[in-house]
């Protein structure tokens, strides 16, 4: 056995006595003590990062739930509204992606007199048109029309003036000899240059020399 002050380790095996420096010695258990430490600690990483995970998909869980439970409770409160409105949501999206086709009225007279104002559409969609064919909606300021085309209502014509030449009181329509008529009333009894209010505002900008018309 080498003495407290020997420069080396004798270690006996199975397979027979070592002598190892000391020096050498401490170095591989250093070695090994730093790998063993290293293993533990990926371990304990990997163990802490599995917990995090499935807390998290417990809390995602748990989340649906509650909204779940929600969603049922408003349900039972108002009955079949509720039900109806998460249906009608689904529609809207549905309806932006229908084959309705609109396209704008391609041409049209009209005439101004005294206290009204006339449209005349001679378009193919007004013939033998019949009321429920017709959609109209208007302000004082504005006037839309939808013609619908096909018995399923897929197809319209429509004419839109957004800002009229002045205001009007009422508007009526009626249909002879294949021809749409639409009448605007007038809230003042001035002259109409134009159905569309952006002309006016146009001519208000507009200098004339009187020189060019001698």
């Amino acid at each position: 056995m080498p003495s407290a002050h020997a420069s080396y380790v004798k270690l006996v095996t199975p397979w027979g006595e070592l002598h190892l420096e000391k020096d050498l010695l401490f170095k591989i258990a250093g070695t090994v003590a730093v790998l063993a430490l290293t293993t533990v600690s990926y371990l304990l990483i990997g163990l802490w990062s599995k917990a995090k995970v499935k807390a998290g998909a417990q809390g995602q869980k748990s989340a649906a739930e509650v909204k779940r439970s929600a969603l049922e409770e408003n349900i039972v409160k108002k009955g079949e509204h509720s039900y109806y409105y998460a249906h009608q949501a689904r529609s809207t999206s549905e309806t932006k992606t229908s084959d309705h086709k609109k396209t704008m009225v391609s041409s049209y007279g009209w005439t101004d007199r005294k206290k009204s104002v006339d449209i005349y559409l001679t378009d193919d969609a007004v013939t033998d048109m019949t009321k429920e064919q017709l959609k109209l909606n208007w302000t004082p300021t504005s006037l839309s029309l939808d013609v619908v085309t096909d018995e399923e209502g897929k197809n319209t014509k429509s004419l839109v003036i957004p800002t009229l030449f002045n205001e009007i009181s009422d508007v009526k329509w009626k249909v002879n000899n294949n021809q749409l008529t639409i009448t605007l009333y007038k809230v003042d009894a001035v002259a109409w240059t134009s159905l569309n209010g952006a002309a006016k505002n146009l001519e208000d900008h507009i200098e004339y020399d009187d020189s060019l018309y001698d």
